[in-house]
């Protein structure tokens, strides 16, 4: 979610805002790839913890920092909360084998990505001597804690005319350059599953587990991510935390339709939208899932040309009172987040008009769209672009560090999906 406003900037001419952007990218760096596809999947997060303990420890103490006492115990009781949930429901018979499976499997990489980390080695005047309802708090404890999530973003699914799908997405966190972010990182995993061994990428935040943001499988499989923006739900004893759900349904693929994975593990501290393109069987299906407390809603996208969804950090069905009443947005922002949807409204119809609506670098071109000013698709906020388009057969893939530029050159990954090989 883009800030609200950056001594200015935004009043700038046109030439000095391109160079602002240019600037904050240059600050951000380029994408470093991480490969652990040689690697066993659960000790490959422990690899990957090891990357990020630095930026782990910062990141720590700043929210560390900001709790009170007693808001820190209250978030300890949450991440318990929500790890009593999971093993719950890993050792529940009426769910899938495999959906049982990928809850262990979560709490076993959340554990050795910890142990990376060195999160047991991390001081802060918060955990001395601190015990909450007689236990002492513990790295595990401090690595759920992390992984409550707010960061913004906006996501799109066109259905093209062959068929196949256009996922869009700008992943947006508002903290400056180098407070959350050391570097922008894609870790690529290795997933021996169906008799291939399945390569699943995902754009890291150095604090969250993957499958909080972009990713993709080398399988048809694609997922974005973005947060709902909601008050705090006081009346639930317990819940999920929305980024255990998009880990798992990143993990499971279309083994385990993410419904199925989403119902199992209501209710949530926390919310989401999880948007997901799967390919099998010579079609590709889209679906959009928005999630938090005891809500569940989905969308399914039309196998009509020029169909789409999209979706900000708002709930999506602005005619539901209950809904609205989760959001904790005064009515200012939540008027921006609906500009946001009717200006790419706005944007999908003139392409359609145009007969642009067909290329990858129609949908570049919209997310490197300044219309709209500090609530623009380019904007300082912006920490990575990513266009995937998904047929039967293939994948072809655009992303870029920061905001998108007109006239840069995105990174072309292209690769066809294991069912065609």
């Amino acid at each position: 979610m883009p800030g609200k406003s950056r001594d200015g900037f935004w009043l700038m001419r046109h030439e000095d805002s391109s160079t602002h952007l240019l600037a904050v990218k240059n600050q951000l760096g380029g994408l470093t790839f991480l490969d652990f596809t040689n690697e066993n999947f659960v000790s490959a997060h422990g690899r990957l913890g090891a990357q990020v303990r630095q930026q782990v420890h910062k990141i720590l103490r700043g929210r560390l920092d900001r709790l009170s006492a007693a808001d820190f115990e209250g978030k300890v009781r949450q991440g318990r909360a929500c790890h009593a949930i999971l093993r719950k429901q890993a050792a529940n018979t009426r769910l899938a084998a495999a959906l049982r499976q990928a809850l262990d499997e979560y709490l076993a990489c959340l554990e050795v990505w910890s142990q990376g980390a060195q999160i047991v080695a991390f001081e802060h005047p918060h955990l001395a001597g601190c015990q909450v309802d007689g236990q002492p708090v513990g790295e595990l404890d401090l690595a759920l804690l992390l992984q409550h999530d707010s960061s913004g973003c906006q996501t799109g699914m066109y259905r093209q005319a062959d068929g196949s799908v256009t996922l869009w997405h700008s992943e947006e966190d508002n903290s400056p350059p180098g407070e959350r972010f050391d570097q922008l990182r894609i870790a690529t995993f290795g997933l021996p599953q169906g008799g291939h061994n399945v390569r699943l990428s995902a754009f890291i935040y150095p604090d969250l587990l993957p499958g909080s943001a972009f990713a993709w499988r080398s399988d048809g499989y694609a997922q974005a991510v973005d947060t709902l923006l909601l008050k705090s739900q006081p009346a639930l004893n317990s819940g999920t935390l929305a980024n255990v759900a998009s880990w798992v349904a990143l993990r499971l693929g279309d083994q385990v339709g993410a419904l199925e994975v989403l119902q199992a593990l209501l209710p949530y501290w926390d919310g989401y939208a999880l948007n997901v393109v799967t390919s099998g069987e010579g079609v590709v299906r889209a679906s959009k899932y928005e999630f938090a407390a005891d809500r569940l809603l989905q969308g399914h996208l039309d196998e009509q040309p020029g169909s789409y969804l999209f979706q900000v950090n708002i709930f999506s069905q602005r005619q539901d009172a209950s809904l609205l009443a989760l959001e904790n947005l005064p009515q200012d922002e939540r008027c921006s987040y609906e500009q946001r949807m009717a200006r790419t409204q706005q944007a999908l119809q003139r392409g359609q008009a145009d007969g642009k609506d067909g290329s990858l670098g129609f949908f570049f071109n919209l997310l490197a769209s300044r219309s709209g000013g500090e609530w623009a698709y380019a904007n300082p906020d912006v920490k990575a672009y990513f266009v995937d388009r998904v047929s039967p057969d293939e994948m072809e893939i655009w992303l870029g560090p920061g905001p998108a530029l007109r006239g840069e050159k995105p990174l072309v990954l292209e690769s066809p999906t294991e069912e065609a090989v």
